[in-house]
């Protein structure tokens, strides 16, 4: 009976040091795998943002509601165009300035304006 109690003790003992060499393995092996997937790759997040974020949080803790209101108001209006956003005036003298660069002859209008 001794016998047999001593020789279940050695199966238990192998069997645990073999899922043990085999777990490692496994796990070499997996890691390898991991590592050939990536092989040559780069990847880039975009964290802009979450900056963007994070930069609008801080002004909110650290101005006062009225400084606060001001660089929210300044973030509106640099969130429109800048067509939009600019005079008639400027408007007029950029259409002139885009038919000089294209070499466009202009427009007999433009002769006549009280720019010129």
């Amino acid at each position: 009976m001794e016998f047999l109690y001593e020789y279940g003790l050695f199966l238990a003992k192998a069997v645990t040091i073999v899922i043990a060499i085999m777990a490692v393995v496994v796990l070499v092996l997996a890691s390898s795998m991991k590592n050939k997937a990536d092989k040559g790759e780069l990847r880039l997040t975009d964290i802009s943002d979450e900056l963007l974020q994070l930069k609008h949080q801080l002004k909110e803790e650290l101005l006062s509601k009225k400084q606060f209101k001001a660089y929210e108001s300044r973030l509106r209006l640099m969130k429109k165009p800048l067509i939009k956003r600019m005079s008639p005036r400027a408007k007029f003298l950029l259409s002139i300035l885009k038919a000089v660069s294209m070499r466009v002859r202009l427009p007999h209008c433009v002769k006549k304006s009280p720019l010129f």
